[in-house]
């Protein structure tokens, strides 16, 4: 054996090696990638649990929502004003599961959960009736 077939079959050894540390890095970054969508995937979970134990938790926020749900002109302003911040909390929740699962940073389960949370939940109806008056012209 000459040194030239040393030099080649170190350097085929070294090409060897490389091919393997990149196969390792390739699954390191699927797996990295993976328990970022389980932890996007909890952070949003937790976060709709977290609402749903504001609504039950509290007499006042579960009365104003379910009220809110059917009748909301009987609301005062200031349970109106209460239940339209539950609102937008709820609404930039599903937003943000949505903007995640258009990232792929989110598990396909969660996202049809959340897309099936919406369509769970009673929408406002009063809030965007057009027909008749709204409560913002109301409270003018």
């Amino acid at each position: 054996m000459d040194w030239q077939m040393i030099g080649a079959l170190g350097e085929t050894l070294g090409a060897l090696g490389v091919i393997l540390t990149l196969g390792y890095l390739a699954s390191q970054i699927r797996s990295s990638r993976r328990q970022a969508q389980l932890h996007a995937g909890r952070e949003a979970r937790d976060r709709v649990t977290d609402f749903v134990q504001l609504v039950a938790g509290d007499g006042e926020v579960a009365r104003i929502w379910r009220v809110g749900s059917t009748d909301p002109e009987s609301l005062t302003p200031d349970e109106y004003v209460r239940l339209g911040a539950l609102m937008m909390v709820l609404t930039s929740l599903f937003e943000r599961v949505h903007h995640l699962g258009l990232a792929g940073e989110i598990d396909p389960y969660l996202l049809e959960g959340n897309a099936a949370t919406r369509r769970e939940i009673v929408v406002l109806q009063h809030l965007s009736d057009n027909s008749g008056s709204s409560r913002s012209e109301t409270l003018a």
